[in-house]
């Protein structure tokens, strides 16, 4: 028994004087009506028959699918309904044309064909025509197929196609005789063959039969994922490659082959290397100058310390570089001022600090740490770079300096003798309670006079003061018998001993009743020619200083 969607065809067919239960006789075609309308809803494609006057006479459940519209719709109605508009005009004479000369037309021409659905959308479709004999006349019958999908792949593979012939990498494919079938154009440049001498060859020519990790990997059915190995040019000559190996399969998940992509990494492993050196380099400078660096990305969170800097910290390399790991090596007393320095980098402020950083096993060392930030168009910023210095040896060294010059001074001060610091030029920078006891003056009445001010008026030694600082600069140290007179009239009779000393200025040293020697280093011979060219001390220059003893004659 028909179905019930058929009774529009068959009212539409007995009006027209047709038939029904007889379209076409043939002593090959169907036996019964029954079996012909029951293989044509069996269709895979849209079946539609139209007369001689375009006029749709059947329809299958498939044309119903792909164009969107029932079947009581479409019988009657001119086939112009399922093509868009701008084909409509000309498809009346194509007709025309078919009918004077009607013959099988199969699937597959290359005439772009489209349908029109229901809802006017358009779509990719092939036809086969077909002409058919009935009583009342010819009829056409048309399958017609939705290639919407293949014409989405065939523009997937084109567009995959285009790629891997524009890709910078070797790519190629092989069957599952590993015999090559593809060949990109990469692929020549990296191997040397062309794509007639490359297809048809084994994988093996290029990729060499001793790599036994790619052999393996392959005998196994495991892909390979970015093997550094060795290729094979056709000169002759070896090419660093990075290899990656997926397998092909059908629909049924039967292998059809293998597809190849190498990389020449030769560039890349030399850049690698010198990079690598230029590492080992800064390493080796960074340890022989106790110089750590840090960089942050503030961007994407990554953190980068310099092998000096995990040893300046004293921390395991292993550990997670952050911000978090690097206060907890500062010293608790200054761990707060840190934080503070490193809060305001953020808003533009270098940091240049010296702290103190406690390693794990309680070493204290001192450090001296620059930073910077970058920042970027809008003002956020994007990095931070900088470096730490271990001054630990230089901030002892200062100290003992520091503590050395306390105690000199102490000395100084304390001292029986009496000790002034002058220029060589005989001005006087500082002087010791003891000299101004000797010259009966205050501290500011001595400070800046020459001391050839207060010496007596006839003390006739003045002309040997050119004679003991040149035997002074000659590291033999000079002694000269003064007098030096004080405000009240008083006169004090002394013996000064002179030498130089490393620095900036003259020192004398006086006591009453004793004798006093100080180690000095000789000045430059400019200093020496200018000494031995003198008859004083006012406008004589030189680098170094001079010490003098004096003792008082009884």
């Amino acid at each position: 028994m028909q179905s019930d969607t058929a009774a529009p065809e068959r009212r539409f067919m007995e009006d027209n004087g047709l038939n029904p239960n007889l379209i076409v006789r043939s002593a090959t075609q169907l036996q019964s009506d029954f079996e012909y309308r029951e293989l044509l809803e069996a269709a895979p494609d849209a079946m539609v028959i139209v007369n001689a006057d375009s006029e749709i006479v059947l329809v299958n459940a498939q044309a119903e699918r792909i164009f969107g519209y029932p079947r009581a719709e479409l019988l009657g109605q001119g086939l112009e309904i399922l093509l868009p508009e701008r084909f409509r005009t000309g498809h009346a004479s194509h007709l025309a044309r078919f009918a004077e000369c009607p013959s099988t037309r199969a699937m597959g021409s290359n005439v772009e064909l489209v349908g029109r659905r229901r809802d006017g959308s358009e779509f990719p479709v092939e036809i086969a025509l077909s002409p058919l004999k009935a009583d009342r006349g010819m009829l056409f019958s048309s399958a017609i197929r939705d290639v919407t999908e293949r014409k989405r792949t065939e523009a997937s593979l084109r567009m995959l196609s285009a790629q891997v012939e524009a890709s910078s990498d070797a790519i190629f494919s092989c069957g599952t005789d590993n015999v090559i079938t593809t060949w990109n154009a990469a692929a020549e440049s990296t191997f040397g063959y062309s794509v007639e001498e490359a297809v048809g060859q084994p994988a093996s020519l290029m990729l060499g039969t001793a790599d036994h990790d790619v052999d393996t990997q392959l005998d196994a059915g495991t892909q390979v994922r970015s093997l550094e190995t060795v290729g094979h040019r056709k000169d002759g000559s070896t090419v660093e490659i990075s290899l990656s190996v997926s397998f092909l399969y059908d629909a049924q998940n039967v292998k059809m082959g293998s597809s190849f992509i190498a990389r020449d990494v030769s560039e890349a492993n030399l850049r690698r290397a010198e990079s690598d050196l230029d590492r080992a380099r800064l390493a080796t400078t960074q340890h022989t100058a106790g110089v750590g660096s840090f960089e942050l990305d503030l961007t994407t969170g990554e953190r980068w310390w310099s092998d000096e800097f995990w040893r300046i910290l004293g921390v395991d390399v292993a550990e997670n570089a952050s911000l978090e790991l690097m206060l907890t090596g500062v010293h608790p007393d200054d761990r707060e001022t840190v934080e503070n320095a490193v809060t305001s980098l953020y808003s533009g402020a270098p940091v240049d600090l010296i702290y103190r950083v406690v390693s794990p096993s309680g070493h204290v060392r001192w450090v001296h740490s620059r930073a910077n930030a970058e920042f970027a168009e809008d003002g956020s910023p994007v990095r931070i770079l900088g470096t730490t210095l271990d001054v630990t040896d230089l901030h002892l060294a200062h100290t003992q300096r520091r503590e050395a010059e306390t105690n000199f001074q102490i000395g100084f001060d304390l001292s029986p003798i009496g000790t002034a610091i002058a220029t060589l030029a005989g001005r006087l920078t500082q002087v010791n309670p003891a000299v101004c006891d000797i010259l009966g003056r205050t501290t500011d009445k001595i400070l800046g006079k020459l001391l050839q001010a207060f010496r007596h008026p006839e003390d006739t030694a003045g002309q040997l003061e050119a004679f003991e600082l040149n035997r002074a600069v000659k590291s033999r140290p000079a002694h000269v018998d003064r007098q030096y007179q004080q405000p009240d009239g008083d006169v004090v009779w002394v013996q000064e001993t002179v030498s130089t000393v490393p620095g900036q200025a003259l020192l004398r040293a006086a006591r009453r009743g004793a004798r006093a020697g100080v180690a000095h280093k000789p000045v430059s011979r400019t200093a020496r020619r200018a000494v031995n060219s003198s008859a004083a001390w006012p406008g004589f220059a030189t680098e170094r200083p001079v010490i003098s003893v004096i003792r008082p004659k009884r």
